[in-house]
């Protein structure tokens, strides 16, 4: 497993290092532009993370679906790209559930090395900059949790779409609807700033999903793969 998760950090560093030099350029040049425009507001640094939806401008708009359609190719990537070498021999040396464990372990890995980066660098910029920011240390973790999720429901979604089994899909989305519904409402979903005074609900959603996603994955993960040659 060990193995599994170093391959795919290379992997993801290495063949997708582009795509996060990107990302990071333009997470970090945003302020600096808001600044310059003048249009800064008292939760920009929500905004510029996109754990806050804005529509009063479309670069907000912009600005969160790319944060969000960022660590979905980074998650998709790191589940389906490098097994595309030797994914044989791999399940036959390791069974797939130490697999599906490593996906969440390389997934949490780096997000955990991206967002401490930005963050700190982030810190620096706004008070160059002089800009009051509402950061905190929950808000860093709520960052990095909502973020993982956003890569299991991704992942949960791909799987259960290539399994194929119509009742199962309607069973998996039932579960989640009731249990979505009767935890919190889907504003903290789009806001997930908004988790800081309800970080156990977090911690409920996370667990949860993570029991799903172990789930489905073990269903489904040959024919994933099989799919994505």
């Amino acid at each position: 497993m060990h193995f599994l998760i170093i391959n795919d950090l290379k992997y993801i560093f290495f063949k997708r290092k582009n795509w996060i030099i990107l990302y990071l350029i333009i997470v970090l040049l945003f302020p600096i532009f808001c600044k310059i425009n003048n249009i800064i507001k008292d939760d920009i640094f929500f905004i510029n993370n996109g754990l806050k939806f804005d529509n009063s401008s479309f670069l907000f708009i912009i600005m969160y679906i790319f944060n969000i359609i960022f660590y979905i190719f980074i998650y998709l990537s790191i589940h389906l790209g490098n097994l595309k070498i030797g994914v044989d021999n791999i399940f036959l040396r390791i069974n797939k559930f130490k697999i599906v464990i490593s996906k969440i372990i390389t997934c949490s890995v780096f997000t955990l090395l991206i967002s401490t980066f930005v963050f700190i660098v982030l810190n620096i910029i706004y008070n160059i900059l002089n800009i009051n920011i509402n950061s905190s240390f929950i808000v860093f973790i709520i960052f990095n949790i909502f973020n993982i999720l956003i890569g299991m429901l991704s992942i949960i979604a791909l799987s259960v779409v290539l399994y194929g089994n119509k009742k199962y899909i309607l069973f998996l989305l039932l579960i989640y609807m009731i249990y979505y519904i009767s935890r919190k409402n889907i504003l903290f979903f789009i806001n997930p700033y908004l988790f800081e005074n309800n970080f156990i609900d977090l911690i409920f959603f996370l667990i949860f999903n993570t029991i799903i996603y172990i789930i489905v994955l073990k269903k489904s993960i040959v024919k994933i793969f099989e799919r994505s040659f």
